[in-house]
């Protein structure tokens, strides 16, 4: 489980269907207001005609004691003892001694079928158990902004999964988006996905050993490309 899947996510309408987002949802979402303007022919709004009959009441925020560093170390050194175990799954939970603040939730499995790691989703609050999303491997799990797609990393291929919320959590269909053939180092996600469903990766580099590079003058070249 990774901070994202407990802090959960919305659907389109900004209603919480997961996690946090769904138990605590009546008070994020404040409440709505009204607004009334005239319309010209061609459905043209006319400029200066809006007026606001009752005006938006904003939700409360929700602060949470989760320490993204220390979140993400958990679930590298999970990863990273499990492997090296050989064991099938491993949770841990880092706290705070003297307040009791929660500031990691993290936990890793093995597929029992297939001895790899895959990517599971589960709903945090509700009933439900771990579904898994991956199939023949699956790692570097990355939600797109839509809350209904998630991207992973098969051992050869990269993968994106549709999600359904409703009636139940569940997998609708997976589909391959291309050959990885980019950088991976150790289980850290090594790529991001832009809203507009462009890619960030790293080129893998063939070299043997990396070789240094010293730049100099360089506040000098930031300049003449910020020009």
């Amino acid at each position: 489980m990774a901070s994202s899947q407990m802090i959960g996510k919305t659907n389109i309408d900004g209603t919480g269907i997961a996690g946090l987002e769904m138990q605590y949802d009546d008070m994020l979402s404040g409440t709505g207001g009204e607004m009334s303007r005239e319309v010209a022919p061609g459905n043209r709004s006319i400029p200066g005609s809006e007026t606001v009959t009752e005006a938006p009441i904003p939700g409360d925020d929700l602060v949470l004691t989760l320490d993204r560093s220390i979140q993400f170390s958990a679930e590298q050194v999970l990863l990273e003892r499990v492997s090296e175990l050989g064991a099938r799954g491993a949770t841990a939970i880092v706290m705070a001694p003297h307040t009791g603040d929660i500031l990691a939730m993290a936990s890793v499995r093995r597929s029992d079928e297939t001895g790899q790691f895959e990517t599971y989703i589960r709903p945090l609050a509700g009933s439900g158990g771990r579904i898994q999303v991956s199939a023949g491997g699956g790692a570097e799990p990355v939600w797109a902004r839509d809350s209904r797609t998630l991207y992973y990393r098969s051992p050869s291929r990269l993968m994106v999964a549709t999600i359904a919320a409703t009636p139940e959590l569940s997998v609708v269909k997976r589909d391959s988006l291309f050959a990885d053939t980019y950088r991976r180092e150790g289980k850290a996600v090594q790529y991001d996905v832009f809203p507009n469903g462009d890619f960030l990766m790293l080129k893998r580099d063939e070299r043997s050993e990396p070789r240094p590079m010293i730049i100099t003058n360089w506040q000098r070249l930031l300049r003449q490309k910020s020009k």
